[in-house]
C-alpha cells in the first residue's frame, strides 16, 4: 500500500516504520499516482485526484488533530467531499479527533499512532525559554498571540519551529529554526521551559504530548483535557497536561498495529 502525507509528514513516516510489510516509501503526487493511505487534508485536490482514477478504490484518510477541527469550522466543502464518497474511509488519531468528526457526520475509526519523539525529562534551562509551532500560513496558529508574550516576556527566550518563510519582524529574544527532524525536535525539549500552543483551533497536537512527557509547561488559549497551564516562566518538573499520562500508559506500538489493521479490512 502507497502512503503519501500532506502536513503530517512525521506520523507518515512513524507509521511506514512500524510497518514496512503494509505500507512502501513515502511518495510525492509527481512520482505516484496509484496512492490510496492518505495523511492530512491539506491538499484536498490530491485526494480527489486519486479518488478518481480509481472507480471503487477504498482510500484511506488520517486526521490528526488541526484537520478535524478545519473540517469542523471552515472546510465545508472538504467536509461534503468526504461526506459524498462512502469508500472514503477515515482514521481519527483519538477520541477528541473522533468526536469533532462525529459532529461533521463523518465516522471514523481510532488508530492512535505514537509521540513523533519520546523525549527524557532533562533540567529545565537557566533562562526561560518556550517553544512555538508555526505551520501553514492558512494554518490555525496565532502568531500575534505569540508576539505578545515574547514581547512581554524580554528577558526569556522564544524559539519559533516550522515555516520560518512566514515569521517576520520578530523581537530580539525570539529565534527562528525552522522545520525540525526528530533529533532536533528532541534537543529543542530539552532545550525549552515549556511550549505556547497558541492556535485559532486545535485537535490534540502531538507537540504537546511531547513537551508534556518531557515535563515541560503548555501554555495554551484551548480547553484541553485537564489543562492547567501554569504561569509563564514557573518552573515545575510535574507534567501539567494530564493526557500525556494517559497517552503512555494507553498507547503501544503494538495496539498501533492492531489498530490499523483492524481499519484497513
Amino acid at each position: 500500500m502507497n502512503l503519501i502525507s500532506y502536513g503530517a509528514t512525521h506520523h507518515a513516516q512513524n507509521m511506514q516504520e512500524m510497518m514496512p510489510e503494509t505500507f512502501t516509501t513515502l511518495n510525492q503526487p509527481a512520482q505516484d499516482h496509484n496512492t490510496n493511505y492518505i495523511f492530512g487534508l491539506w491538499n484536498m485536490e490530491y485526494l480527489q485526484l486519486q479518488n478518481g482514477l480509481s472507480e471503487g478504490k477504498t482510500m484511506y484518510l488520517h486526521m490528526i488533530g488541526t484537520d478535524a477541527i478545519g473540517l469542523l469550522q471552515t472546510h465545508h466543502e472538504r467536509r461534503r467531499y468526504i461526506q459524498e464518497h462512502p469508500e472514503i474511509k477515515v482514521a481519527a488519531q483519538s477520541h477528541l479527533t473522533q468526536n469533532i468528526l462525529r459532529q461533521c457526520s463523518i465516522p471514523s475509526e481510532i488508530v492512535t499512532l505514537g509521540p513523533n519523539t519520546v523525549p527524557k525529562i532533562t533540567p529545565y534551562p537557566e533562562t526561560p525559554t518556550y517553544a512555538f509551532y508555526y505551520g501553514r500560513d492558512n494554518g490555525p496558529y496565532d502568531i500575534k498571540a505569540f508576539l505578545y508574550y515574547a514581547l512581554h516576556y524580554p528577558r526569556y527566550k522564544f524559539k519559533i519551529y516550522g515555516n520560518k518563510q512566514k515569521v517576520q519582524d520578530l523581537p530580539p529574544n525570539t529565534e527562528v529554526l525552522g522545520w525540525l527532524n526528530r533529533e532536533e525536535m528532541t534537543t529543542l525539549i530539552s532545550q525549552c521551559s515549556g511550549l505556547l500552543r497558541l492556535n485559532a483551533w486545535d485537535g490534540f497536537s502531538q507537540s504537546l504530548i511531547e513537551f508534556a512527557m518531557a515535563g515541560r509547561h503548555i501554555v495554551s488559549n484551548m480547553n484541553y483535557p485537564k489543562l492547567s497551564p501554569p504561569q509563564l516562566g514557573m518552573h515545575t518538573q510535574k507534567p501539567q497536561f494530564k493526557t500525556a499520562e494517559w497517552y503512555t500508559a494507553h498507547y503501544s506500538p503494538t495496539q498501533t498495529k492492531l489498530a490499523i489493521n483492524k481499519f484497513l479490512k
